[in-house]
């Protein structure tokens, strides 16, 4: 019996761990609390984002500001962008669902990030 519950917690663990950013969609991310100062702006400014991913696993929509993003790199990390003649904007998710929201004004030279943590709806 003990050999069965350890075979099904091992097992367990290692489709937990080879899952995938990609494979856990969606998402709920929050504006993460460890910096108060920046967790306030946050809040103030995102309040959270819900991420859906399309059939294609191509384009990400971002409920933040309601926009597609275009994902060009996966691995460990994702990164997605979204792109205006006056602004762009990017999202990076890291193995830990640690999400990164940047804009960046070009003729500003402003750029704003904001860190929030994901959670799969999925899990």
């Amino acid at each position: 019996m003990k050999t069965f519950i350890y075979l099904f917690f091992f097992s367990l663990l290692t489709l937990t761990a080879k899952s995938n950013i990609i494979d856990l969609f969606p998402y709920t991310c929050l504006c993460d609390k460890s910096n108060s100062f920046k967790f306030f702006d946050c809040k103030n400014k995102i309040g959270g984002a819900i991420l859906e991913l399309d059939a294609n696993q191509k384009i990400i929509f971002n409920s933040a500001d309601e926009k597609y993003y275009e994902i060009y790199e996966l691995g460990d990390s994702l990164s997605a962008f979204y792109n205006t003649n006056n602004y762009e904007s990017s999202i990076t998710i890291d193995p830990n669902l640690s999400m990164t929201f940047k804009i960046l004004y070009p003729e500003y030279e402003k750029e704003w990030s904001y860190k929030l943590k994901c959670i799969s709806v999925k899990q």
